[in-house]
C-alpha cells in the first residue's frame, strides 16, 4: 500500500510526507513564475491549470 502524501483536514488538505511538501513547493514556485507573464489571460490560464493540477494530485494521493 502506498503512503498518502496529504491528510484531509476540516477545510482542505495538508501535506503529511516529503512528497506532499515537494508538490506544494513546486506549485508555489511555478505559480510565482506564472505571475511574470505579461498577458493577463495567459497568467490566469496558467494559474488555473496549475491549481487544477495541484487539486488533482492532492485527490489522487490522499488516502480515503
Amino acid at each position: 500500500m502506498s503512503k498518502s502524501w496529504f491528510k484531509i483536514r476540516k477545510l482542505g488538505w495538508t501535506p503529511c510526507s516529503w512528497q506532499g511538501w515537494a508538490t506544494l513547493v513546486t506549485y508555489m514556485v511555478l505559480l510565482f513564475f506564472a505571475l511574470d507573464l505579461t498577458d493577463t489571460a495567459a497568467r490566469r490560464l496558467c494559474g488555473a491549470a496549475l491549481t487544477i493540477g495541484l487539486i488533482g494530485v492532492t485527490l489522487w494521493k490522499t488516502k480515503r
